[in-house]
Formats: C-alpha cells, sequence, structure tokens
C-alpha cells in the first residue's frame, strides 16, 4: 500500500513540475533590443531581409520594423540574433538625397531641348563631343529664331543633366524619345544627326609671267620671271537630319537638308531651314 502512495505522489509531482515549465515557456516572450537602447516585448512572426514582423505583448496588430533600427532579437527559446554587422539592405539602391524629381506633364508644357548631335563621318577627327554640341547649339540659335512663343531650353541647362547620368550623343539609343522628354523636362525634345563625307581634294592654280624692263620695253628681249599661285580644297558631302518628338514619344516632324555648298559649318544654314519648316517655326 505505502509503495502505490508513494508511486502516485511521484506521478503528481512530475504532473506539477511539467505544468510549472510549460507555464513558464509560454510566458516568457521574445525581445527586441533596439539601438537607441529600448526593448519591445511581444512575438517575433517573421524575419525578411530587410525588416522583423514583430506583435506587441496582449496585442494582435502585426508591425514591421526596419533591421536598421534593431540591434539584437532575444528569442524566447533562448536564441539571440543580432543584426548590429548588417548593413541596411536599401543603402546601396537609394537614391541621393539630392535626385531631382521628374517634371510633370503640366511642368514639361511648351518647353523644348534639343539633344547634342551624332555625327556620322569618315575622317577621324571631326566625331568630337565638341562639334556635337557646336551643332547643337547652332540648333537652338535657329529654333530661338523661328518660335517665340516656346520655352527653349538652354543647351548648358540641356548638357548639365546629361553629365549628371554621364550620358552624351552616341547614348541616344539608349533612351525612347518619350524618355529623354521626361528626363530633360520638356515636351519636346529635338533629336538630330549631322553626316559630313570626306570626298576627297581639288587643286586649283594659275602662272603669272612678268619681264624686267629696266634696260629695255621689249618683252621679247627682257628676262622672264614666273610665279604660280595654287590652293587646294576638300570637298564634303553633308547632310543634316532633324526628328522633333513629343514627350508622348509620337515623332511630330522629321526632314533632312542637303545643303548646296558641302563644308565643316554648312549645318548652320541647313538647320535654318529645317527649324523653319518644322512645327515651331513662322509659317
Amino acid at each position: 500500500m505505502r509503495k502505490v502512495i508513494k508511486l502516485m505522489v511521484l506521478i503528481l509531482l512530475a504532473y506539477f513540475v511539467s505544468i510549472s515549465v510549460k507555464t513558464f515557456a509560454q510566458s516568457k516572450e521574445d525581445v527586441l533590443v533596439m539601438k537607441n537602447g529600448d526593448r519591445k516585448s511581444g512575438k517575433v512572426i517573421t524575419v525578411t531581409a530587410t525588416a522583423v514582423k514583430f506583435t506587441y505583448s496582449k496585442e494582435t496588430a502585426e508591425y514591421e520594423i526596419e533591421k536598421s533600427e534593431i540591434s539584437r532579437v532575444e528569442f524566447a527559446s533562448g536564441r539571440t540574433e543580432s543584426f548590429d554587422q548588417q548593413p541596411a539592405a536599401t543603402a546601396t539602391r537609394a537614391e541621393p538625397a539630392n535626385t531631382p524629381q521628374l517634371a510633370s506633364p503640366e511642368q514639361r508644357k511648351n518647353k523644348v531641348a534639343v539633344l547634342p548631335f551624332e555625327i556620322e563621318t569618315n575622317e577621324q577627327g571631326l566625331a568630337t563631343p565638341a562639334m556635337s554640341k557646336q551643332i547643337q547649339e547652332s540648333c537652338v540659335n535657329a529654333l530661338r529664331a523661328q518660335s517665340p512663343f516656346q520655352t527653349i531650353q538652354d543647351p548648358m541647362t540641356t548638357n548639365n543633366i546629361l553629365a549628371k547620368k554621364n550620358l552624351q550623343a552616341s547614348d541616344l539609343a539608349m533612351f525612347t524619345p518619350k524618355e529623354w522628354a521626361e528626363l530633360l523636362g520638356v515636351e519636346y525634345v529635338v533629336i538630330g544627326s549631322y553626316s559630313i563625307q570626306n570626298k576627297g581634294t581639288q587643286t586649283f592654280g594659275s602662272g603669272i609671267a612678268s619681264y624686267d624692263s629696266k634696260t629695255k620695253d621689249d618683252k621679247t628681249k627682257g628676262t622672264a620671271y614666273g610665279t604660280t599661285n595654287s590652293y587646294t580644297t576638300v570637298n564634303y558631302d553633308t547632310h543634316v537630319t532633324v526628328g522633333v518628338y513629343n514627350d508622348h514619344g509620337e515623332q511630330i516632324f522629321s526632314d533632312s537638308r542637303a545643303p548646296a555648298f558641302g563644308g565643316l559649318d554648312s549645318y548652320k544654314s541647313a538647320l535654318k531651314t529645317l527649324m523653319k519648316k518644322s512645327p515651331f517655326g513662322r509659317k
């Protein structure tokens, strides 16, 4: 009988001990130790790459707390996970604080920008950024002379925006006309190219004879002195192409012109004609 009673006492004791352990385990909570020193008690739901989903004690609402604000998590199981050595996952992807926002359609209204011209040539040394911008500036001047009612973006402003994005005339294919207009904050964007092909050289010359007439006027007995004047010209075949697009990506004008007299700066007269024929020109 005593053995039976002793066995029952041991069983009851083991039961109460297990209940106490279970109650203790249930009462223990996860703790978020914040970098500012605060401690938040509750239950960790999930841990993602950038945040911890968490519910506070005696609450059901779930909160998402950035890992960058948490020093470590002390789980109820006794395990600890530290975030002090982990950089914020979004730090490398964050845009600089001073990155300008894209202009709205209303802000772009009635504004025009001219991109640096693309140069196509068979002569090494002509396709330079300086010449590309020189043609761009000539196009802006021709456009201003024909378009008093549009706001023409200064080429320095245009090129400054491009420089901040490490873009130049050779990068035209990287963006659509719609994207160029949005990037530059304008309603219309002018995209052009200048083809200049070296067709060879021509040499022109002339000979002149003079006589020493100090002793005699008779040229047949005088002494003849010969001189030759000559000059060489380079012949170029030039072609200017211009397209105008709106901020929806639609082409509203496209034309090209081959100047009658080819030369390195023949684009100037061609641009004046093309801008006059464009939608902005005075009819």
